[in-house]
């Protein structure tokens, strides 16, 4: 059987446990998805709302140099997705995610640098507010901010999908109008 998992959260318990990604009882693990015949899973790395500016910058650098290290202790066959033109059906794949645009520290270079780290996805907030726009949970959402649009254009450049997950309806809507 061949699977394709849109979301996890096993990055980041791993990164908070020290819990390997090779053998865990998260959601996935290295080792049980192995009985897999083969398998893409979207690993994200969650921001959580209530971190800002350089800390959420440096999470998210301690997130990938993370899931680097455990890739190459694999002996699973794993390829970490670079762009969407390798994918090998022959391996088993990781498409690395960031849940949560604060990890740009509010600095639009920090695009470039996600891109260069692997990552191919990006919702633009969590559930709250922050430099990209309004998450789900916000009273009265304001949308997206110009520095949120400048972000979406730049993710294109760089071949980094907007994901709307968690968007108010309102980002949503702008999102849909610019991207």
């Amino acid at each position: 059987m061949q699977v394709f998992d849109l979301h996890c959260d096993t990055l980041k318990r791993s990164l908070d446990t020290g819990i390997p990604l090779e053998k865990n009882d998260f959601h996935i693990s290295f080792e049980r998805a192995s009985c897999f015949e083969n398998w893409i899973q979207c690993m994200a790395i969650f921001i959580p709302d209530e971190m800002r500016g350089n800390e959420a910058f440096s999470f998210f650098i301690q997130a990938s140099k993370h899931l680097s290290s455990e890739i190459k202790k694999s002996n699973q066959n794993i390829n970490l997705i670079n762009n969407f033109n390798n994918i090998d059906i022959k391996k088993n794949n990781i498409v690395f995610t960031v849940e949560g645009g604060a990890a740009l520290a509010g600095k639009l270079e920090n695009v470039k640098l996600l891109s260069e780290h692997g990552v191919r996805a990006m919702t633009l907030t969590w559930n709250g507010e922050n430099e990209i726009g309004s998450g789900v949970c916000v009273e009265n959402p304001r949308g997206i901010t110009s520095f949120g649009c400048d972000v979406i254009h730049e993710m294109e450049k760089y071949g980094i999908a907007v994901d709307v997950s968690h968007a108010s309806e309102k980002l949503f809507y702008d999102v849909a109008d610019i991207a």
